[in-house]
């Protein structure tokens, strides 16, 4: 989830995890246990309670959405620490 402009060209080595039609580069990994993400998946319906105020004009979100969002992000994350807790360290 995300709704800004920003974007980034992938750090020498990366591997594209995810991307758009948009953002070419949303979701990288760099060696065995750096990620980058350029997309929220902490999203919860509470952070979206406190958004709301700051969100650009134009923007809104269905309760829906954030619910599908929110489940979407929850199994990202736990994939995420999955992977990187069964990296080799050093």
């Amino acid at each position: 989830m995300h709704w800004h402009g920003d974007t980034f060209a992938l750090p020498e080595g990366a591997v594209r995890l995810a991307g758009n039609a948009a953002y070419e580069n949303q979701a990288f990994r760099v060696g065995d246990r750096a990620y980058g993400l350029q997309f929220h998946v902490e999203v919860t319906a509470s952070l979206v309670a406190h958004w709301g105020p700051h969100l650009p004009p134009g923007i809104f979100l269905r309760e829906s959405d954030v619910a599908h969002v929110s489940r979407a992000g929850e199994g990202i994350v736990r994939r995420l620490v999955g992977l990187a807790g069964d990296a080799p360290v050093g």
